[in-house]
C-alpha cells in the first residue's frame, strides 16, 4: 500500500494525505479476501479491499478504480482490438469486462493493452474464469499484446492527468534536418528529422512549463511513401510520450529519404513526427 502511494505521488499529481477529523469522503484500505475497489468517489468512507499478498502493481490498480480509472477492456472501443471470451467468464464477474459507455466516461488516448488497468489473456484465479487454461481475453490481431504493466503506462498517466492535473501546456515545435547521406550525381539522400517539443505555461511561450512528475502527452505522426511520384502509403499514427520531470522539453527523431534515378522521384519514404494540436493548448 506505501509503495503504491509513494509511486503515485512521485510520478502523478496525485496527492496522498492521513486522514483527518474533517475529511467527511476518505478511503480506507481494508485487509480482505479480494482485491476490489469502488470507481470513483461515492462519499463518506470508501473501501479500497486489499489481499495479504497483493502486489504494488494490485494496491495502483484499486487505487486508480477509486480515483475514477476504469478496466481498459472496458473502453468502448475495445471491440477494435480485443474479444471477451464471455462463456469463460462467470456470470457474477462479467461486470469486470462491461463496457462503460460513452455517456458514463471517456475513453483517453489509445486502446493500451500493456495498461495497468488491463486483465491478462487468462488469469490463475478460478473464481473468474470457468477453465484457467483458456483465455478470458484474445487479442484481435497480432500488434495487440496483451500483457498488463506492473506500473501505469504512459496512457495510464495520460488518464490520470486528464482528471487531475489538467495539463494542457502551449506548444512550441521545431524541425531539424541532418543530411546523413548525399549523392550528388542522382540526387538521392537521407536525412534524420530532429524534432524538438517545448512546453509553455502561457500562450506568449515564455514561462516554462516543468512539472515535478512526468506529464504526458500526445504526439501524431505521419509516414508517407511514394514510388516513381504515385504515393503508396500515407498513414498517420498517435502515440503517447512523457515530458520528464523537472523538463519541458524533449526529442524525437524520424527519418527523411528520397532516392532518384536519373533526376526523378523513384522512391521517397518520410517518417515526420508533429504535434497533434498546433494552434491550440496541447493535450
Amino acid at each position: 500500500m506505501n509503495s503504491a502511494i509513494n509511486w503515485l505521488s512521485i510520478n502523478t499529481p496525485l496527492t496522498f494525505a492521513i486522514k483527518s477529523s474533517s475529511n467527511s469522503n476518505f478511503v480506507k484500505f481494508n485487509a480482505s479476501t479480494e482485491n476490489n475497489s469502488l470507481i470513483g468517489m461515492t462519499g463518506g468512507e470508501q473501501l479500497i479491499n486489499l489481499t495479504s499478498d497483493a502486489s504494488v502493481s494490485t494496491a495502483i490498480h484499486e487505487i486508480l478504480h477509486a480515483c475514477g480509472i476504469h478496466h481498459e477492456m472496458g473502453r468502448n472501443d475495445r471491440d477494435n482490438y480485443v474479444t471477451i471470451n464471455t462463456s469463460n467468464i462467470y456470470p457474477n464477474k462479467m461486470h469486470n469486462f462491461n463496457k462503460v459507455g460513452v455517456l458514463a466516461s471517456v475513453d483517453v488516448g489509445l486502446f493500451d493493452s500493456r495498461s495497468i488497468m488491463m486483465y491478462p489473456s487468462k488469469t490463475s484465479d478460478a473464481t473468474f474464469a470457468k477453465n484457467i487454461n483458456q483465455n478470458i481475453i484474445t487479442a484481435n490481431n497480432s500488434n495487440v499484446v496483451i500483457s498488463p504493466s506492473w506500473y501505469p503506462t504512459t496512457t495510464d498517466l495520460l488518464a490520470i492527468n486528464m482528471l487531475y492535473g489538467n495539463e494542457k501546456p502551449y506548444l512550441d515545435y521545431t524541425v531539424t534536418y541532418n543530411r546523413t547521406y548525399d549523392d550528388p550525381q542522382s540526387g538521392s539522400y537521407d536525412n534524420e528529422v530532429i524534432c524538438k517539443f517545448t512546453f509553455y505555461t502561457d500562450q506568449a511561450k515564455t514561462i516554462p512549463y516543468i512539472k515535478g512528475y512526468p506529464v504526458p502527452v500526445v504526439i501524431e505522426y505521419y509516414y508517407e511513401k511514394i514510388v516513381n511520384r504515385f504515393p503508396e502509403v500515407a498513414r498517420t499514427f498517435e502515440k503517447s510520450v512523457l515530458i520528464p520531470a523537472g523538463e519541458n522539453s524533449f526529442y524525437l527523431y524520424g527519418n527523411d529519404n528520397v532516392d532518384r534515378q536519373w533526376g526523378d522521384i523513384h522512391f521517397l519514404d518520410k517518417l515526420i513526427y508533429q504535434p497533434k494540436y498546433p494552434s491550440t493548448h496541447y493535450r
